[in-house]
Order: C-alpha cells, then structure tokens, then sequence
C-alpha cells in the first residue's frame, strides 16, 4: 500500500506478491486468479475485487474508500477467488490446480486506519538534552516551528502540557550470587520523571 493513513473518499493504492512455501522453497505464483476483500472497522466487506497475478507472481489495484460512514481500521486481504457459474477461477495454467490444492492463505492481510484527519502543515522539533533534572528545578527548553515548506512559524499560538511519571525497581537486588529481595531500607525512593510535550496550534497551519 502507497501508505499507512487514508481520509475518506481517498484512492487506495495497493501491490501484492504471492508467494507459494513447500517445505522449505518457496517460489511465486504466476497467473493465478485471487479475490481481494475490503472490510471496513466492523470487518464488514465493503469491496471485494478480482485480480491475476503477472508472470513475476505480482499483482496490483486500486479503490476508493467511502466518503461517509465508520472510520477506523480497515484491512485488504487476498484469498481464493469467486466461483462463476459452475467454474472456479483456478490457476488459469496449470488446470490440475495443484497450487489449490496445498494453497494456505498466511500473511495475506494488511491492516491500514481510515481517520478524518486534518494534515499538517508544520514541524515541531526540540533541542536535544542529556542533563538530569531533579523534581521542582526550573529547566530550558529550546524548540522550533517550521511550515513544511520551509519557512520558520512566529507569532503562532504554542500550548503544552507537563507529565510526570514515577519510576520504582522491583524490589530485588543482584548481587554475584544472584537475585535477592531488598528490605525496606534498601529499597530506592521513588523518583519522578518529568516528561514534557509541546502542541502548536494556529488554526491556519492546518488544513
């Protein structure tokens, strides 16, 4: 797929290769029919498409997503093709359908998330540090925001937030002769770790 995010109403893009393992050679499966399913974030299929395999043993397509309806989760599959009428669209070379016979469909799906997301414009990217900091010491943070066409953002409207997280051992000590419980007095205090995120928001860097 030609990415991991879609909106709605967007064209999917998709390429396979199907690969056939008999014991341990594994070799591709040219002009062979296979059946792709879309299903949507209740696993209902939404698409289903009918593609053959080239003479390399890959295969590719495209579709377009709702513009309305359930976001979330999607996924696209390959599996066995459709019946039509009487005949099943097998291996359109070998028809002793050998490849069917043995044919378990591993590693065929691949998951992809369809969000109504609004894509932004700009970066944000904070000055590296390697300090420590001890709990109510006042710290720097150097940061900068840059439209992805390259020009620096000022005057933009910045928020963020502060979180703070304890970290605590487990309450055993290794010693050369292995692991063993430490007492009450052994034990390290908790030590808070501040952990800070930052979020530009200017309604006009977003589309």
């Amino acid at each position: 797929m030609d990415r991991s995010i879609y909106r709605p109403g967007q064209t999917v893009y998709y390429k396979g290769i199907a690969i056939q393992k008999k014991q341990n050679t594994s070799s591709i499966v040219p002009k062979t029919a296979l059946r792709i399913i879309i299903k949507n974030a209740n696993y209902l299929e939404i698409k289903t498409l009918e593609v053959i395999t080239n003479e390399f043993g890959s295969f590719s397509g495209e579709f377009v997503l709702p513009k309305t309806g359930l976001t979330g989760n999607f996924s696209i599959e390959a599996t066995k093709p459709t019946p039509v009428g009487n005949i099943l669209l097998y291996n359109t070379i070998d028809k002793e359908n050998t490849f069917w016979a043995d044919a378990n469909f591993e590693y065929s799906r691949q998951d992809f998330k369809v969000e109504d997301y609004k894509r932004p414009k700009f970066e944000v990217t904070f000055d590296p540090s390697n300090e420590s900091y001890q709990v109510n010491e006042a710290i720097t943070v150097n940061g900068n925001a840059k439209a992805f066409a390259g020009s620096n953002i000022t005057d933009a409207k910045v928020t963020f937030r502060i979180i703070r997280e304890t970290n605590t051992t487990n309450g055993n000590y290794y010693s050369g002769k292995g692991f063993r419980p430490l007492s009450l007095l052994e034990r390290p205090k908790r030590m808070p770790r501040v952990n800070s995120t930052l979020t530009l928001q200017q309604s006009q860097m977003t589309e």
